[in-house]
């Protein structure tokens, strides 16, 4: 079962991934007819929002299973690695509850 999830959390972080280049095209496309042409591709924002939704979603699993988060550790780093257990735990749970 480990490796199932393994696999395809990495297939769906590589699916999200692929989104990227359409985004940036359709933004491309959009910006230049918009400055040079002043004609913007209608919907643009709206297809730019699904296609964020999708890159983001689903490559959450993947980084969280990597642990691949960002953190800042500047406040954290002189603390001892019990405290830095507990913030841990204690900052997921609050993210669970949000």
């Amino acid at each position: 079962m480990g490796k199932m999830i393994k696999r395809l959390s990495e297939w769906f972080g590589i699916g999200g991934a692929l989104f990227i280049f359409p985004l940036i095209v359709i933004t491309i496309i959009d910006v230049a007819g918009r400055n040079l042409l002043n004609k913007p591709i209608p919907g643009t924002f709206e297809i730019s929002e699904y296609l964020l939704v999708i890159i983001i979603m689903s490559g959450l699993g993947f980084t969280q299973r990597i642990k691949g988060y960002a953190k800042v550790d500047f406040f954290i780093k002189n603390i001892s690695e019990k405290s830095k257990a507990f913030l841990a735990l204690f900052t997921t749970f609050l993210c669970i509850l949000i």
